[in-house]
Formats: C-alpha cells, sequence, structure tokens
C-alpha cells in the first residue's frame, strides 16, 4: 500500500498522470469556444439558449475494420449535408479514429 501512495504524490503527476476533479485550462477553453460556436449554431437552428444552457453533444464511432471506417465517414458526411455540425467530442475506436481525424482535423471548424 506504501508503494501505491508513494506513486501519487503531487511531485510525480505532472510526469505521469494528472490527477484533479476539473477539466484542464485548455480543454476549458476548448469547450467554452465550441459552446460558443454550437449556440450560434442553435440560433440559426431557432433554438435560443444560454451559453451554460449548450449541452455537450459527441459524436460516438463503432470499432475497427473497413466497415466502421466506411460507416464513420458516411456518417460524418451526413452530419455536414445536413448541416448538424453540433457535436463537441467525437470518440472512435480504431480505423474510425483516422476517419474522424480526417474529416474533422481542428477544434475550431465552425459548426
Amino acid at each position: 500500500m506504501n508503494s501505491t501512495r508513494a506513486m501519487l504524490q503531487p511531485k510525480d503527476t505532472l510526469k505521469t498522470v494528472r490527477l484533479s476533479h476539473s477539466i484542464n485550462d485548455e480543454e476549458r477553453t476548448y469547450v467554452t469556444l465550441r459552446k460558443t460556436l454550437i449556440k450560434k449554431w442553435l440560433k440559426g437552428q431557432g433554438f435560443d439558449c444560454e451559453l451554460e444552457d449548450v449541452p455537450n453533444i459527441a459524436l460516438l464511432g463503432s470499432g475497427g475494420g473497413e466497415r466502421a471506417a466506411v460507416g464513420m465517414l458516411g456518417s460524418l458526411f451526413q452530419l455536414e449535408q445536413d448541416n448538424l455540425q453540433a457535436s463537441s467530442y467525437i470518440c472512435t475506436l480504431a480505423v474510425s479514429l483516422e476517419d474522424a481525424h480526417i474529416t474533422n482535423p481542428t477544434p475550431s471548424t465552425a459548426p
């Protein structure tokens, strides 16, 4: 037990894992920027809300393989065609991850 406690000393956390009950400053900045863009998009769709009421929307993709990659690309393409670009996060597994990165290379892409 002492070895576990020694592994989690604050001086070591900067090198290994960030221990916290909240997101870091960069993530907080990203979330605020993305929510601002989504709020603008929602207003254009007829939904007016305060920034703190903007939902966190995530797009989830399935695991690896050609079928998963094609499915993810198809979903991203159709969301863009329908002007439904309001997700804050994209989470995928294996091959689908590459597709998400290719089609959404930067977090600052406006909805």
